[in-house]
């Protein structure tokens, strides 16, 4: 059975309600779960935020 990982987050956060403790952190912690920049693509974004805060 596969679940959705929103579905997973919502099903653990239900359980803490009724007293589990689960962390909601550590869900999709898998790097192919995160946007990845290279150092190029990282540099332009910042110079992007730079800009956008002139």
């Amino acid at each position: 059975m596969q679940i959705s990982p929103s579905m997973l987050m919502a099903l653990l956060a239900a359980k803490n309600i009724l007293g589990e403790e689960h962390d909601l952190w550590n869900v999709n912690t898998e790097r192919s779960y995160h946007e990845e920049f290279t150092q190029q693509e990282w540099q332009k974004r910042q110079q992007e935020l730079k800009a956008a805060q002139v």
